[in-house]
């Protein structure tokens, strides 16, 4: 495995890399066993400084705006340290290593549903397991998706741009949590 080191903080790295065309991330030919980004990770409960180093690691090398990218981690700290969910990598077959670029926001708990939200740190975009009657109060701050066929339960799209969009996702988030408990 072939090591970088970089100096600055996770914007300034962030942007660099947006700039020079390159993400973070294993080599071609590096030995997976030596990769600690695996499908297997869930984050959960209180973080410590390596799950913290992971996530952020997760998040910087995927983000393309440093701004975004900086709210998607914040996001996701407060959701894993305020809500009972545990955080996982999803899954691909389109990669070598099995893993896709978002996360998964699920309940502590029995699954008996998917995901309650969906991150993707390319983007800066949530995805939340809700629907159109979930949202009335706040519709002109989301994106309802159109879905054509079929009963699709995640219909709402959050982008997060400031600091508030992260305390309407953490709304958002509650009420996915509440519609999959229930």
């Amino acid at each position: 495995m072939k090591l970088v080191q970089m100096e600055g903080d996770p914007a300034e790295i962030a942007a660099y890399m947006k700039l020079m065309g390159s993400a973070l991330g294993p080599a071609e030919g590096d030995d997976e066993d030596e990769i600690t980004t695996t499908g297997d990770v869930q984050l959960g409960g209180e973080l410590g400084e390596a799950d913290r180093g992971w996530l952020k690691q997760f998040v910087w090398s995927r983000g393309r705006d440093p701004e975004r990218t900086q709210l998607i981690e914040d996001y996701l700290i407060r959701v894993i340290s305020e809500e009972d969910v545990t955080v996982e990598v999803g899954t691909s077959t389109q990669t070598a290593s099995g893993e896709s670029n978002y996360l998964m926001v699920h309940n502590d708990g029995p699954r008996r549903f998917g995901a309650v939200t969906y991150v993707n740190p390319r983007s800066g975009k949530l995805n939340f397991r809700l629907l159109e009657d979930d949202i009335d109060d706040v519709r002109d701050r989301v994106e309802v998706r159109k879905i054509v066929k079929g009963q699709h339960h995640y219909r709402i799209n959050l982008v997060l741009e400031t600091e508030d969009d992260i305390e309407l996702a953490l709304l958002l988030t509650k009420r996915a949590l509440v519609k999959v408990r229930d």
